[in-house]
């Protein structure tokens, strides 16, 4: 909602952002529900085996695109506004204006979201999503 309020509630933006949001979901829910149940138990520890990480890592990956794109839209209008205030004698830094809109959230998110998928791909069996619980 932010980044449709950020664009002065422009329908196309809207309709851009469901679409989006509705195709990657549609990803990740056939990459939960298309998986085969594969993991190793040792003792208390639950290991995931990498073809099921793999599946599990694709619904992260929706929910990295999605940030991503966000983020690409509150940059682009970030940039779009220092221009336009840059044109006066008012200079403000873009750095500031990128706390403003919410930029720096989108990123640190975005940012989270691949190191989770990464451990996916690259973790143990035993660590594998390790860090989903922290994204949660």
């Amino acid at each position: 909602m932010r980044i449709h309020a950020l664009y002065g509630r422009n329908l196309k933006i809207l309709i851009c952002m469901v679409g989006c949001a509705g195709a990657l979901a549609v990803v990740a829910v056939w990459s939960l529900f298309g998986q085969k149940s594969s993991t190793a138990s040792s003792g208390c520890f639950v290991g995931i085996e990498f073809i099921t990480g793999v599946h599990l890592a694709a619904a992260w990956e929706a929910l990295f695109c999605y940030d991503t794109i966000l983020f690409g839209f509150t940059l682009y209008q970030t940039h779009k506004a220092r221009h336009s205030i840059g044109l006066g004698t008012l200079h403000i830094p873009l750095v500031s204006l990128m706390l403003r809109d919410g930029a720096v959230y989108f990123a640190v998110m975005a940012l989270a979201n691949l190191a989770n998928i990464m451990t996916f791909y690259l973790a143990g069996m035993y660590l594998r999503g390790s860090l989903s619980t922290f994204l949660r």
